[in-house]
C-alpha cells in the first residue's frame, strides 16, 4: 500500500492525508469514473496544464500522473508526447499513466506515448478502471520503495555523483544501462568508472543493479506480493530472472530475504560492499 502521510488536525490529531493521482487533459466525466475506482484509497484531481500542477502538487502527496488523451484530435502527438516529457522532467520518480482510445485511428498514439516513456497505458472501454486503479496503486508503492532508498543511502554518496544514484533509485523500475544513465549525466562513461573508483565505490552496472535490487527488496516486504509480481512490476524477464539477480547480490532468495530483515538487511548488504563507511566528498 502506499506510505500514509499525516498531517495536524485540531488538538493535534493526525489525520490520514490522502495520496493525489493527478489527470491531465481529462473531463469531468473520466475524473469522476476514475475516483470512483479508487473510492477511499486516493483522491483524483484533474488539471488543466503542468503549471497549474506545479502551484499545487508535491511530491510527497502525489500517487501518480496520467494523461488523458481520448478525444480531441489536440489530445494526439506532439503536444501530449511533449507534456509527458515533461511531467518526467519535472518529477522523475513518479510514474507517467497514458490513457487512450482503442482503436485502429488511435493506435499512432498508442505507439507515440508508449515511445514517451509512459510507465502503464490505459485503453478506454476495454481496460477495467477497478483493475486499473489497483496497478496504479501498485506503481504508487514501487514510487515510495524509491523515496525512501533516496534517503537510506544520501549519506553515502559524494555530491558529485549523487546525480547517478538518483537517476539509477528513480529509474530502477527499468532495466535502464550505463549508456543511458551517462547520457543523462552528460558526461562520457570512462569519467562516470573514473569518479566512482576514486570514490572506491562500485562499477556503474554493479550501482544500477544494487538499485533494482533494494527497490525489489523493499516491495518484497508486501506478503501480498508475489516474486513473479514485482517481478513484472519492474520489468524483469520472469521471477526467475529476479530471483537470480537476488541471489547474485544478497546470497539469499527473495523468500530467504524476507526472513533476514527484507529492505533494512539489503540496505546493510549493499553499505557493505561500500567499504561501511561514508564515501562523503564535500
Amino acid at each position: 500500500m502506499p506510505r500514509k502521510v499525516y498531517r495536524e488536525g485540531a488538538k493535534g490529531r493526525k489525520i490520514k492525508r490522502m495520496k493525489i493521482v493527478a489527470v491531465f487533459l481529462s473531463d469531468e466525466t473520466m475524473t469522476r469514473r476514475l475516483a470512483l475506482a479508487f473510492r477511499n484509497r486516493c483522491l483524483v484531481r484533474r488539471f488543466d496544464g503542468l503549471e497549474s500542477a506545479r502551484k499545487k502538487l508535491h511530491i510527497d502527496n502525489v500517487m501518480a500522473l496520467v494523461v488523458d488523451m481520448r478525444g480531441r484530435a489536440d489530445r494526439s502527438g506532439p503536444l501530449v508526447v511533449d507534456l509527458i516529457s515533461q511531467l518526467h522532467a519535472t518529477w522523475p520518480s513518479l510514474p507517467v499513466i497514458g490513457y487512450v482510445n482503442f482503436s485502429p485511428q488511435r493506435m499512432r498514439d498508442v505507439l507515440a506515448v508508449a515511445r514517451a516513456g509512459v510507465s502503464e497505458i490505459i485503453l478506454d472501454d476495454f481496460d477495467d478502471l477497478d483493475r486499473i486503479a489497483n496497478k496504479i496503486a501498485d506503481l504508487g508503492t514501487s514510487t515510495d520503495a524509491t523515496i525512501q532508498i533516496e534517503v537510506a543511502i544520501r549519506e553515502f554518496v559524494p555530491d558529485h555523483l549523487w546525480e547517478f544514484f538518483r537517476f539509477c533509485i528513480q529509474h530502477a523500475r527499468h532495466a535502464v544501462d550505463v549508456e543511458g544513465a551517462v547520457l543523462r549525466m552528460r558526461r562520457s562513461r570512462k569519467t562516470l568508472s573514473n569518479w566512482l573508483q576514486l570514490a572506491q565505490l562500485p562499477p556503474p552496472a554493479r550501482i544500477i543493479g544494487w538499485m533494482r535490487v533494494l527497490v525489489a527488496a523493499r516491495m518484497l516486504e508486501d506478503t501480498t506480493r508475489s516474486t513473479e509480481k514485482v517481478a513484472r512490476e519492474l520489468h524483469f524477464i520472469s521471477g526467475t530472472s529476479l530471483r537470480n539477480m537476488v541471489r547474485r547480490y544478497l546470497n539469499c532468495g527473495p523468500e530467504q530475504l524476507r526472513e533476514r530483515g527484507g529492505f533494512q538487511y539489503a540496505l546493510q548488504m549493499f553499505v557493505r560492499e561500500l567499504g561501511s563507511r561514508k564515501h562523503v566528498h564535500r
